[in-house]
């Protein structure tokens, strides 16, 4: 059953020699049962604990308090030597249960999380079996009058969790789940808060994404989804926007310079505006520099911008180059610049690679039809041209062998072309994924995230090495295993 506000559920754990004062507890605990303070108590021997072991999982979702009658029997069991109770306690610690030692026999204690991280009944410390108390029965009475007001605490505190969790649950808001999240310290529901959450705010920040998309909300989306299910769409859509003709021609010609019309007319040679381009590059050229207004900072840019519409960079086909001006120094820019370039080469590289690979395929198909136009040739000379042959070796020599032979070169001839088609889309798909790379690194360096530019170096590389090793295999090599590279 799981925890609800108004059921407490105890677990008590103790050893097998304390068994007659296990039950002397149950007896008194019976007054706990009728004043409703306690709904359930599970008794379990510390010594036969893999009969009735729970998983944290099941300990924060079933139970409540956790009783240890503490013995020196119970101190030296596996379960309290070998089970992580530092787990345990954690849980204690964050108050999804409450953990409630109870000093039964003389023991070392002092020196176990027992002493460290919970409050010990009864409260003078002294044993339930010692000289202290006048007999038996008020020493354990006196434990469970003190044990008690813990469990009204405890109601109270589940209350409380469950009506700021229905209340967040009711508004259904990432707001409302933060709130819960910030006021209320972990409980059994705040695992499935920050779910729900998460889920909430990768909704948003997607569907801004995708009704206003533009490099700010992608971006958006891209650094702060918590989810992420979208992350390489996202990329995707950035260089769409990068590459964009419309875009970029819009670029070109509100910024009226001559590098965006290059770039554009470089980007889109064959677009319905470059004769436009073109045009507007000549009349800029022929103006007198003196008459040529003073190119506007970023700064002056974002000024010239309505307040409501301002952004942190006048254009959408360059926002990420914007952006990485604004945030870069001139060292980390120049790191940027040459890092893009040697993404570029290993793009070219890759290019070249796949259409070597292409001219090989096509060679080895070309063989693959030579074998098999070969072994038609030789089955139509065995029904036009038959020969007797009057030994056994002779016939497998006439009918067998070749066809063995050449069915041997076909197969490595066939084996060889599919090897090398893998490495050629082996090299298309990582040159197509150099555009996503390429922006997520342009990402990484406008939020200094080292990590991610590390790893996205370290996969270059990687990639670079192998598209070289590709390079320098030879159509010998496809077809002759013990020839191949390693």
């Amino acid at each position: 059953m799981a925890k609800s506000d108004d059921f407490l559920s105890v677990l008590c754990i103790y050893s097998a020699a304390d068994e007659s004062l296990k039950l002397k507890f149950q007896h008194h605990f019976a007054v706990l049962y009728q004043q409703g303070a306690v709904d359930k108590i599970q008794y379990a021997e510390v010594e036969t604990y893999q009969n009735w072991n729970l998983s944290l999982d099941e300990i924060r979702n079933h139970i409540d308090i956790i009783i240890f009658l503490l013995s020196a029997e119970l101190l030296i069991s596996e379960y309290v030597q070998t089970h992580p109770l530092e787990r345990l306690f954690d849980l204690h610690y964050y108050r999804y249960i409450t953990i409630m030692p109870v000093l039964l026999r003389p023991c070392e204690y002092e020196p176990t999380l027992f002493n460290r991280k919970t409050i010990i009944l009864p409260e003078n410390h002294q044993p339930v079996v010692s000289r202290v108390w006048n007999n038996l029965d008020e020493a354990i009475r006196t434990v469970v009058e003190q044990f008690q007001p813990f469990t009204e605490s405890i109601k109270a505190h589940k209350q409380v969790i469950s009506t700021a969790w229905n209340r967040a649950s009711a508004m259904n808001t990432v707001f409302a789940y933060d709130a819960f999240i910030k006021n209320e310290v972990l409980n059994k529901f705040t695992k499935e808060a920050k779910k729900r959450r998460d889920v909430l705010l990768e909704e948003r920040l997607w569907k801004k994404a995708t009704l206003q998309p533009s490099i700010d909300t992608l971006l958006d989306y891209y650094q702060n989804a918590p989810i992420g299910k979208n992350k390489s769409e996202a990329l995707q859509r950035i260089i769409e926007i990068e590459k964009a003709s419309e875009i970029a021609w819009n670029d070109a010609r509100s910024n009226d310079e001559i590098a965006f019309l290059l770039d554009y007319k470089s980007r889109f040679p064959r677009d319905k505006n470059v004769v436009a381009a073109e045009q507007m590059v000549e009349e800029i050229l022929s103006t007198p520099l003196e008459e040529l207004n003073e190119p506007k900072s970023v700064d002056d840019l974002q000024s010239d911008i309505p307040l409501d519409t301002q952004r942190s960079f006048e254009t959408e086909g360059y926002g990420l180059l914007y952006m990485a001006y604004q945030n870069l120094n001139a060292e980390e820019l120049l790191s940027l610049e040459l890092i893009t370039e040697y993404i570029e080469r290993v793009e070219r590289k890759l290019s070249g690679i796949s259409r070597e690979l292409e001219g090989r395929i096509n060679y080895l198909w070309l063989s693959l039809s030579g074998i098999l136009l070969f072994v038609l040739l030789y089955l139509g000379s065995l029904f036009f041209y038959p020969v007797e042959t009057n030994t056994l070796l002779a016939s497998f020599f006439r009918f067998v062998f070749p066809f063995l032979l050449l069915g041997f070169i076909a197969y490595l001839n066939w084996v060889a072309v599919n090897e090398a088609i893998r490495d050629a889309d082996f090299c298309i798909k990582e040159k197509n994924d150099l555009d996503k790379r390429t922006v997520a690194l342009k990402i990484a360096f406008i939020h200094r995230n080292n990590k991610i530019i590390r790893k996205s170096l370290t996969h270059l590389l990687k990639i670079e090495k192998e598209a070289v090793a590709l390079g320098k295999r030879t159509v010998l090599d496809y077809i002759l295993p013990e020839e191949r590279d390693v």
